[in-house]
């Protein structure tokens, strides 16, 4: 049984040890890069089980547990289309002009893959764009998660729940 989601898997950065291959475990990509793609890092891949975009996913409504969402936090002009650095070419790029609209059509399709009573994580790196100013773009509020004002904390972590049916 697969109760978990990874809806941006990349290279697996976030997952420990034996998990990056746990049964329970989908993960899933908009992408797919074979070992070699970057010449300083030539282990490195991306090989989702699923091949597919957060902001449309293939499964049915309350699906998952767990979703871990772990979206690109770079910004540029052409996202994706123009990915060009190493940094870039790991964790991905979101449109410039978009990257509200696509973090809010992410944010609600997960959502709607969560079950009842789950849980969704989401990490945020602060580079390009502040982790409050991405909150303002999702329809709910996190349970809990990284709350600092700390100027050296980039990396941000929230938890949000979804309630269970009454």
């Amino acid at each position: 049984m697969t109760d978990v989601l990874d809806a941006t898997t990349g290279g697996k950065h976030i997952w420990h040890g034996d998990s990056k291959d746990a049964d329970r475990v989908v993960f899933a990509d908009r992408r797919a890069a074979p070992e070699g793609t970057i010449d300083e890092q030539p282990n490195w891949s991306v090989a989702p089980d699923v091949r597919a975009d957060y902001r449309e996913l293939p499964f049915t409504s309350s699906s998952f547990d767990l979703v871990c969402f772990d979206p690109p936090h770079r910004v540029t002009d052409g996202g994706m289309e123009t990915v060009t650095g190493i940094i870039e070419t790991k964790y991905g790029a979101l449109r410039a002009e978009t990257w509200q609209a696509d973090l809010r059509a992410a944010f609600d399709e997960l959502w709607r893959v969560l079950r009842p009573g789950g849980t969704l994580t989401m990490k945020w790196n602060d580079a390009m764009r502040e982790g409050g100013e991405v909150l303002d773009q999702l329809p709910e509020t996190p349970l809990y998660g990284t709350n600092t004002a700390k100027t050296d904390t980039k990396t941000k972590w929230w938890v949000f729940h979804k309630e269970a049916d009454p």
